[in-house]
């Protein structure tokens, strides 16, 4: 037969199915994602990971996979000594807490996205954001609003910021300052 398919047509054509139907079997599972759940969310808040001991209002959080909990406004999310928790603020936009690190959701709505860093630090990864959307963070009176992509760090402890790519405005009572990376 041609390319090994045998001369019988029902044979070639059942021969040719399979191969069909595996072409297929494999592209279906080579589309499904081998590691990571994508998240749509339309509010603020949904914990998109969590390692170790992490609470919210004092109560731990356990997540299965696939199961994603949101941080509501007026929440407090916190880590322990060896707890770290990630957080999609917004689309693009992810909030990670380190150990020791407590953050409290002062508005988890996409257009107005506060968060209020009470201790430890976080780290800001700003990869997109989208119009529409506004992220910015209250620590020790100072409000910081990340308008452009980049990476920030905030230490609550130390009352400090971070930019290390990007710029942050900051506002503390009338003085507002844009700080840049260095």
């Amino acid at each position: 037969g041609v390319d090994g398919c045998p001369q019988k047509a029902h044979d070639c054509l059942r021969g040719g199915s399979m191969r069909y139907g595996c072409f297929w079997l494999c592209l279906v599972l080579a589309s499904v994602p081998a590691g990571a759940q994508s998240v749509i969310s339309a509010h603020s808040g949904t914990i998109h990971y969590v390692e170790g001991e992490v609470a919210i209002d004092g109560i731990g959080i356990h997540p299965e996979f696939a199961e994603f909990p949101d941080l509501k406004s007026g929440q407090v999310l916190a880590t322990s000594s060896e707890g770290r928790a990630e957080v999609l603020l917004t689309p693009g936009v992810f909030l990670r807490l380190a150990e020791n690190s407590s953050v409290r959701m002062l508005s988890n709505s996409l257009a107005d996205t506060r968060i209020a860093v009470i201790f430890g630090s976080v780290l800001i990864e700003a990869g997109e954001l989208l119009p529409n959307n506004a992220v910015s963070f209250q620590i020790q009176g100072a409000q910081i609003a990340i308008p452009k992509k980049g990476l920030y760090r905030i230490d609550a402890d130390a009352a400090r910021l971070e930019v290390f790519d990007g710029q942050a405005l900051v506002t503390l009572d009338d003085e507002k300052v844009t700080a840049r990376k260095g």
